[in-house]
């Protein structure tokens, strides 16, 4: 008997407008990305998510996103979208997003993949310009080196915990 080895299906999903400067952080960041994370899957959106299709679709979801205001601007949190709602800094529209998907796939008992959030604290006087803010876009460099360890770490963990799975041919 033969087996095939499959690896674990992990997204990381960049989520922001870059037309609204540093609220694009998880696009350019999800951008940079690409090159470096050759065995995973990465994509970028500013448009509305089924979230509940995402969950089908992958074993370990990370999104890259705007998480607050700050006055640290360019401090990464990682999040549990579990207790989104309970933070205490603002967050966007994709997260309540989430969380209510999140809501219907535990009532209607549909499958939940792993899901971290790096959140990337941003400027508040940002505007809707498609630059980032001067103080984001001096930090940038260090913000990527920073998120790109968060990521690996991440891929590295969410493959331990979901498993390379053996199939039978």
């Amino acid at each position: 008997m033969f087996a095939l080895i499959t690896s674990p299906r992990i997204l990381v999903l960049g989520l922001g407008d870059v037309a609204r400067g540093d609220e694009g952080i998880g696009v350019r960041l999800a951008r940079s990305l690409r090159t470096v994370l050759r065995d995973v899957e990465v994509a970028e959106t500013n448009q509305d998510l089924d979230y509940l299709e995402l969950f089908e679709g992958y074993d370990a979801l990370v999104l890259l996103d705007a998480i607050g205001y700050s006055p640290e601007v360019g401090r990464i949190l990682l999040v549990s979208p579990f207790s989104i709602r309970e933070m205490r800094i603002p967050h966007d529209v994709d997260m309540d997003r989430l969380t209510d998907a999140l809501d219907a796939a535990r009532a209607y008992g549909h499958r939940i993949p792993r899901i971290e959030i790096v959140g990337i604290c941003v400027s508040e006087k940002a505007g809707d310009t498609e630059e980032m803010s001067p103080e984001l876009a001096s930090k940038y460099p260090l913000v990527l080196s920073r998120v790109k360890g968060v990521v690996i770490d991440l891929i590295r963990d969410a493959r331990k915990r979901v498993g390379w799975a053996v199939s039978p041919l």
